[in-house]
């Protein structure tokens, strides 16, 4: 017959758990992907905005029409790159720091409320 095995019964240390600290570092990390999405997408816009723009202000306007498109496209398109790109990227980026924050049991889920009885 086989001997029966014992768990190790030893203490273990606790583990401390600073939540403050992981949220803080959780919501630092979603505003830095947030940022680089607004960053990389302002140079994407800023190159599209101005090889759009003159090709546009060149079509509409014909003679000297590049110039004001051009203008008009550098002033547009980092604005609007930043925006697809970077509003995107923050709302992955908080998504998964509170996937994060909830598997670690640092934020629980909603305690669904009980139908009343009558």
């Amino acid at each position: 017959m086989p001997e029966a095995v014992i768990p190790d019964a030893s203490p273990v240390a606790a583990r401390s758990i600073d939540a403050d600290a992981d949220i803080q570092n959780a919501l630092n990390q979603a505003g830095n992907e947030f940022m680089l999405g607004v960053t990389a997408g302002s140079v994407i816009g800023g190159v599209v905005g101005l090889i759009g723009g003159c090709v546009v202000g060149a079509v509409v306007l014909l003679i000297g029409g590049c110039i004001p498109g051009l203008g008009l496209g550098a002033a547009l398109g980092p604005i609007i790159g930043g925006v697809v790109v970077g509003v995107p990227a923050g709302i992955a980026g908080l998504i998964q720091a509170y996937n994060t924050l909830h598997a670690a049991g640092e934020i629980s889920a909603p305690t669904p409320i009980a139908p009343a009885v009558s």
